[in-house]
């Protein structure tokens, strides 16, 4: 399976266990490695992927959203949760910490909270 992200970088990204268990679990994780195989077993094609979040979310009356913006989600939990900006960096695969900045949106409640732990 080849390995390439968009800085031609292997990247390493940790999974929570609670992930790592339901991915074995999961009857349609394919022999290559694929979660989400096409029919012939090959990388199923992003519009694809991004089809299914979008008829999912609606199945489970959730809001719509996109693979990015779980990215944007992914981080500013994280630096919630009390993550540097340095890890979040390295989770995100940025190579400058400015492109991360762009990506955390804390929330009013985590701002009020900050506040009153002064």
């Amino acid at each position: 399976m080849e390995k390439t992200t968009k800085t031609g970088m292997e990247r390493i990204c940790p999974l929570h266990p609670k992930v790592m268990t339901t991915l074995r679990e999961c009857p349609f994780t394919d022999v290559n490695g694929y979660v989400f195989p096409n029919r012939e077993g090959k990388v199923m094609p992003v519009n694809n992927l991004r089809k299914a979040l979008i008829r999912n979310a609606k199945g489970a009356d959730i809001p719509v959203i996109s693979f990015h913006g779980l990215r944007h989600t992914f981080a500013t939990l994280c630096t919630e949760m009390g993550a540097s900006a340095f890890d979040v960096q390295n989770l995100l695969g940025h190579t400058c910490i400015k492109t991360t900045e762009r990506y955390v949106h804390p929330t009013r409640s985590h701002l009020c909270a900050v506040v009153q732990r002064l």
